[in-house]
């Protein structure tokens, strides 16, 4: 709740003086103001309500129901006209109202011209709307509330407005529009996050799809790579394949080749033998030859004959073995060289199939037959073929890619934990301003029951949609004559009974409202004398509630009995002109 003014220690911005130049039906008024009750009395058409209209205007109100363009408030016949407002700036326990403003008075100047233009001054120096509205809002000021500033006719407006509107301008006549602007400063920014989210989860999901595309082209490269590699391996154990079945074909050759050389001994010795037994077989048949001729015995002759025949047939039979085994011989030798050149040519051979098979990689453990070494190698190729077109840089692009999508990811994440963070801070601010609203219309709504019971009428002051920010607002409840209590409406309630409603209604805020300035505008014109009266005593009991507050009240009737305790500005109209006088 907000504190009474005068028990607060912070000091109390009041409204000393009001001067009108040129405005409607003024030529020049100066009017003096008291704290407490101020009754503007006169009869109809004399002024009364232009100074209210003057109030407002000077206190940054753009446009009024009266008129809706400023220029139009301009006196007949004049280019340009000005309010001035006067406030008491002085220090209270050496503290000035206003810490911005140095001199003992703040004053406040609205200039209008015919052309449209209007500008404001403080203290003399041109400044803006919002330098003017800065230091007012600051006190609770606010021109444009109805519940504040009453100008003529705004009872039915009052009556008219909706649930929630009449929250909303409680909620400023009360300050308590921070609470509000705070939610939906972090509704904006929940919107603003929630939009940056989804514009974040899109980027993240694009640039997942890019990051797999590549990543596919990373497997790609890495496939082809082992491929290669493997490749590479069958290579290696098809050069150490041929290398051990080079060196495989080399040793039979070898083995070959031992064996010629050592059946080529067995000739030689078998030769030697031969030519032994031929050299003997010869000179026996020279010894049988020469005894023979030299034998004239024909018994012995023909015995030497025979043994010749014996000896030559012998000696033959070895000439051809001779002649076989050295054919035998030559054939081998021939074999024996051609083998001694492959060998040396497989020698050299597998010496570089070794060195090229050594260049290429070690010897595997094991090695296959030739067939499933190109078998596989057949396969691997396939494979290799089968990849198509690999980008060799690819795992640089993907790793380029990798970083901007965490990246995105990163900001993924802090816009979800700020997400979260503002809709945590948007829940907490709503239950403060909710906490605080239902302690503001649970004191309305006491303050209204006295004061409708005040006059013999009864009333209550309803939340409604309290869960909704937007669709919170309050119903005004009225019971005139014992009837049920009804909903204030403009078609329901007599104009009386919508009059007293609503300054019950105004009445009940009085104490809860911050700003120093109040004004009410012929609130009674619809009001039978008894509860004119009775209003009139509470507008008096809340003015000596608030000695530092300055009430305004503007009525068309006399000054009722009951009312002691206020200042009486008199308005009059001499001629074509609005004048005034403090009674």
């Amino acid at each position: 709740m907000q504190k009474n003014l005068e028990n607060s220690q912070e000091p109390v911005l009041l409204l000393k003086e009001m001067i009108l130049e040129n405005f409607m039906a003024y030529k020049y008024a100066r009017i003096q103001l008291n704290p407490g009750l101020n009754l503007i009395l006169g009869p109809n058409g004399a002024g009364k309500s232009s100074l209210l209209l003057a109030l407002s205007v000077a206190l940054g109100q753009a446009h009024t129901e009266r008129s809706r363009k400023l220029s139009d408030l301009i006196r007949w016949g004049e280019e340009i006209a000005r309010v001035t407002l006067i406030f008491d700036n002085r220090p209270i326990n050496g503290k000035r109202p206003s810490q911005k403003i140095r001199s003992d008075e703040l004053i406040i100047t609205k200039y209008i011209r015919k052309d449209g233009e209007y500008w404001h001054q403080i203290n003399f120096k041109p400044v803006t709307k919002i330098e003017v509205q800065e230091i007012i809002n600051s006190f609770g000021i606010d021109p444009d509330n109805m519940l504040i500033i009453m100008q003529q006719y705004m009872i039915e407006q009052i009556v008219r407005m909706s649930p929630q509107e009449k929250l909303q301008s409680i909620e400023r006549a009360l300050g308590l529009v921070s609470f509000r602007e705070k939610i939906n400063d972090a509704k904006i920014k929940l919107q603003s996050t929630v939009g940056e989210e989804k514009v974040v989860v899109t980027l993240l999901s694009e640039a997942e799809k890019t990051l797999n595309k590549w990543k596919e082209e990373v497997n790609k490269l890495t496939k082809r790579d082992s491929l290669r590699l493997r490749l590479e391996e069958l290579e290696i154990e098809l050069l150490w394949y041929k290398r051990e079945n080079m060196n495989q074909i080399k040793e039979e050759n070898e083995k070959k080749y031992e064996s010629i050389k050592n059946k080529l001994k067995e000739i030689e010795a078998l030769l030697s033998r031969y030519s032994a037994q031929l050299k003997e077989k010869s000179k026996k048949i020279e010894d049988t030859i020469e005894e023979l001729i030299n034998e004239n015995d024909n018994i012995k002759r023909e015995t030497y004959a025979t043994q010749l025949r014996y000896a030559l047939k012998d000696y033959i039979k070895l000439r051809v073995r001779r002649a076989i085994i050295r054919k035998t011989q030559k054939i081998m030798n021939n074999e024996k060289n051609r083998l001694e050149e492959k060998i040396t040519k497989l020698k050299e051979e597998l010496e570089k199939v070794e060195e090229e098979a050594r260049k290429k990689g070690p010897k595997p453990k094991q090695i296959r037959n030739e067939e499933e070494i190109k078998d596989e190698m057949e396969k691997v190729r396939i494979e290799l073929n089968s990849l198509g077109t690999v980008v060799e840089n690819a795992e640089e692009i993907y790793n380029s890619y990798k970083k901007t999508y965490e990246d995105i990811k990163e900001k993924a994440t802090k816009i979800k934990i700020e997400k979260e963070k503002v809709e945590e801070e948007i829940k907490e601010l709503t239950n403060k301003w909710r906490k605080k609203i239902e302690e503001v219309v649970e004191e309305i709504d006491r303050n209204f029951k006295e004061r409708m019971a005040r006059v013999g009428a009864a009333g209550e002051v309803r939340l409604i949609n309290i869960e909704d920010l937007e669709q919170a607002g309050i119903q005004i409840l009225v019971s005139f004559g014992g009837s049920p209590l009804t909903e204030l409406n403009y078609y329901i309630q007599s104009g009386g009974e919508r009059s007293t409603s609503v300054m019950a209604f105004i009445l009940s805020l009085q104490s809860l409202i911050k700003s120093p300035i109040r004004a009410l505008d012929e609130f009674d014109v619809h009001m039978d004398p008894k509860t004119r009266e009775t209003f009139f005593g509470l507008i008096e009991e809340e003015a000596k509630k608030h000695p530092n507050t300055l009430f305004l009240v503007v009525t068309p009737g006399q000054i009722p009995k009951g009312i002691k305790d206020a200042t009486g500005i008199i308005v009059q109209k001499v001629g074509r002109e609005a004048v005034v006088t403090i009674a």
